[in-house]
């Protein structure tokens, strides 16, 4: 009977450590937080493991609210930002009057640079040629 009872609680273990994987996970403590939580763990009689689980499994539910409140508040902003001007008008009217703006000092607009004299000037390429055709160089 006894053996009957064994092998129906291994077949039960097996089956729980298949739907419940732990893994091992090495962590170094301060110090000073280790022998708290020693001292923690003896005056609640309850395993280092289970205190640091709990522990972890709180603060990760803290920052998981915390950051699911910032991203809904972001949304929210998003959100009412694109009520506001839904076609982005102003952004694109900011956009037009920044480059009439500043297009004769924009430094992405680049200028043609000419070799300085004396120095001989490497023989061009069609693409060159036609590229200075085309600026007028």
């Amino acid at each position: 009977m006894k053996s009957k009872q064994i092998s129906a609680t291994r077949s039960h273990r097996s089956s729980v450590a298949k739907k419940v994987q732990r893994k091992a996970t090495t962590f170094r403590f301060a110090p000073v937080v280790q022998k708290r939580l020693e001292l923690l763990g003896k005056l609640k009689k309850t395993p280092l493991n289970r205190l640091v689980n709990v522990a972890v499994a709180q603060y990760v539910d803290i920052g998981l609210a915390e950051a699911e409140a910032d991203l809904t508040n972001v949304l929210g902003r998003i959100r009412a930002s694109r009520q506001a001007d839904p076609n982005f008008d102003s952004a694109i009217g900011e956009f037009i009057e920044a480059e009439a703006t500043l297009a004769a000092r924009d430094p992405v607009e680049g200028e043609v640079v000419k070799p300085k004299s004396g120095r001989k000037k490497a023989k061009e390429g069609a693409a060159q040629t036609k590229v200075h055709e085309v600026l007028g160089v």
